[in-house]
């Protein structure tokens, strides 16, 4: 799926832009860029200014005792907490778009993971309530599939041809 230049757009703006990740992102390979060379703390506090609380970056991109340890040493996120971040704000960007769960995870593959959605989906579908300003129990849950069961070779070898 081809990511639009307006959530691009979005996620550089909620990170702080050039202020806070100190160069400019004009494409999802510049995104990239600056995710490998570690995003700086300084764009934690954009991140929360739209609309992540501390205790989502606590949970979901950095641990508080370690976030102090790093601002103390002046050292940015590590690739993988600078990678999650980034994750989560273009979540962010696209649920302000998404009318349900379910598109959400259209969009963002979310639920395709080990978790199958355990993880992931609450916290999208309190996302998605919040920024429509509805309570969760309006937000219906994600379609259900089953997964697809193998079938042996022999079972279609036994079928009747189809003329």
């Amino acid at each position: 799926m081809a990511k639009s230049p307006n959530v691009l757009a979005q996620v550089y703006q909620k990170l702080g832009g050039r202020a806070a990740l100190g160069e400019e992102v004009a494409s999802e390979a510049d995104l990239a860029r600056v995710v490998a060379r570690r995003i700086p703390l300084r764009a934690l506090a954009h991140f929360t200014r739209s609309g992540f609380s501390e205790q989502e970056v606590a949970e979901y991109v950095i641990p508080p005792r370690t976030r102090r340890h790093r601002k103390v040493r002046r050292e940015p996120l590590t690739v993988d907490e600078s990678d999650r971040l980034v994750r989560l704000t273009r979540i962010q960007a696209l649920a302000e778009g998404v009318g349900d769960l379910g598109q959400m995870k259209r969009m963002t593959r979310a639920g395709m993971g080990e978790c199958q959605g355990r993880m992931c989906s609450p916290a999208l579908a309190q996302m998605i309530a919040h920024r429509r300003g509805i309570g969760l129990d309006a937000i219906a849950p994600p379609s259900i599939r089953p997964p697809v069961t193998p079938v042996p070779i022999h079972v279609l070898a036994t079928l009747p041809d189809e003329r």
